[in-house]
């Protein structure tokens, strides 16, 4: 889907369409449009690296990171095209199919570790095509640098924050004046200053522009555990992580924020009435880190709800143990929340306190019981070969998972094992460790998974990663709703 309701629309092959503007206009038109860099743009998810596993209810979450892009483009005049391609709604041959048939001067990519593979053919593919290429996103921004030194046909990173770059990089600001922007200068690479803004959202994103919000109605209705709602809709409250930001954060976490943003309370709900007025709506998903992170908030969402929204539901949402107090449980079932994601991690109080969870496994327990009380239900995701992690720890985890699963709430149980990532502690607890490791990935772009787990392993587990394999196989048996993510 493109967008082209501007007064001059530009054309790729080098001229604006005949001008709207009345008396002189067209002079001003013309100078605007030489001063443009790029005219069409297609904002893109890519599809996942062939052999990577679907997460299981992969299909319903927008693009948000997109959307976010594309509305702050138009909210600020951009007056070129904008297409929008998300693997979730389009399979790839669609989606090459959709590239070629727009023919954008500039590609924007958000890859993540199990995309970008495919990442890298769509960018040599359109870059062949004419078009420049951006990446953007967590994984992009983690490894800026070494993205554009290892891959020539990618021109630009944009790390952290997007909207206000990516504007000035289609409407022709100077490189060296665009905050966030990596780029190449005479073959030396270029990082300009990073900026964040202090909000989560940058502008009201309009869901009602280059998507179409029924195909991930349809897919959420025929996803896992549809429960009591049908229309949910992916919203962004607040980005980063209230324990990152106070304690340094989980051991194996990446995320690339550096403090938390919370949108104001009265906005929130002001979006959603308007999606609901507008689509329909009756509930929502949150994508940000932490719900309950910031209590003062989260009571101030509570209070300014508005008594036509009552019946707004939270149908998804993450949160920590240690900020689920039986008050703020009684908030949440006030809020109508039907789901919640809490990352448990380990059954053993010793590898909790090795990957900085701020928990005991008794908190874990009593959570389980005081959600099970208000008919929340719990996707409790737990974590395998965390520093430290022996036999022993991983049969108190696989007990654990036993326990929890015995309570009626639990929808499902998620296994992964750890993964360091650049910008988490185990990946810098890796590269000082080990000097071999250090020298292969210190300029690389592609991770090798399965050999950084098993590096991992070696170096900081007090078992093997057979055993640590193992456990977690035995962990899957425990029940039908437990799934491996690794």
């Amino acid at each position: 889907m493109a967008h082209g309701g501007s007064a001059c629309d530009g054309r790729r092959e080098g001229q604006p369409a005949a001008c709207l503007h009345a008396d002189g206009g067209q002079e001003a038109c013309m100078e605007e449009w030489r001063s443009m860099r790029y005219w069409r743009i297609s904002l893109v998810n890519p599809p996942l690296d062939e052999g990577t596993e679907k997460c299981i209810d992969m299909g319903h979450w927008l693009p948000l990171n997109l959307m976010s892009l594309s509305s702050y483009l138009v909210q600020n005049n951009y007056k070129g095209q904008i297409q929008i391609l998300d693997q979730q709604v389009a399979g790839e041959q669609e989606m090459i199919r959709s590239l070629r048939e727009f023919k954008p001067d500039l590609v924007g990519i958000s890859p993540n570790m199990n995309s970008y593979h495919k990442t890298l053919e769509i960018a040599g593919m359109m870059k062949n095509a004419g078009a420049d290429i951006v990446l953007g996103g967590a994984y992009a921004t983690r490894l800026a640098s070494n993205i554009l030194k290892n891959r020539e046909f990618i021109d630009y990173v944009i790390a952290h924050d997007g909207e206000k770059s990516l504007l000035g990089l289609a409407e022709g600001t100077g490189l060296e004046e665009i905050k966030n922007l990596v780029f190449r200068k005479a073959g030396i690479i270029i990082e300009n200053g990073t900026e964040h803004h202090h909000a989560a959202s940058h502008g009201e994103i309009d869901y009602s522009l280059f998507i179409d919000l029924e195909k991930y109605f349809e897919n959420y209705r025929k996803s896992l555990n549809p429960g009591q709602y049908k229309k949910p809709v992916t919203l962004m409250t607040h980005r980063g992580c209230v324990w990152r930001e106070k304690s340094g954060g989980c051991v194996f976490c990446s995320r690339i924020e550096p403090f938390a943003r919370f949108d104001p309370a009265h906005e929130i709900w002001a979006r959603l009435g308007a999606l609901k007025e507008e689509h329909g709506i009756d509930s929502f998903i949150d994508v940000g880190d932490d719900f309950t992170g910031d209590v003062a908030w989260f009571k101030r969402l509570h209070s300014f709800r508005p008594s036509e929204l009552k019946d707004i539901g939270i149908r998804f949402m993450y949160s920590r143990v240690n900020n689920l107090s039986l008050e703020n449980i009684g908030i949440l079932k006030d809020l109508n929340t039907t789901e919640i994601c809490l990352g448990f991690e380990s059954g053993d109080p010793r590898i909790l306190r090795n990957s900085r969870k701020g928990h005991h496994p008794e908190q874990q327990i009593q959570t389980a019981r005081n959600l099970s009380s208000k008919g929340i239900n719990i996707i409790a995701a737990f974590m395998v070969g965390l520093p430290g992690e022996s036999r022993e720890s991983l049969d108190s985890t696989l007990k654990q998972a036993s326990r929890i699963l015995e309570f009626s709430n639990v929808s499902e149980l998620i296994i992964s094992m750890t993964t360091p990532l650049p910008g988490s502690r185990s990946f810098e607890m890796l590269m000082e460790r080990d000097e071999g490791f250090r020298r292969k990935y210190e300029d690389a772009d592609v991770l090798d998974i399965p050999e950084i787990q098993g590096e991992w392993i070696g170096k900081f587990c007090e078992t093997d990663y057979g055993a640590v394999l193992e456990y977690a196989d035995r962990m899957r048996n425990l029940s039908p709703k437990a799934f491996v993510e690794f």
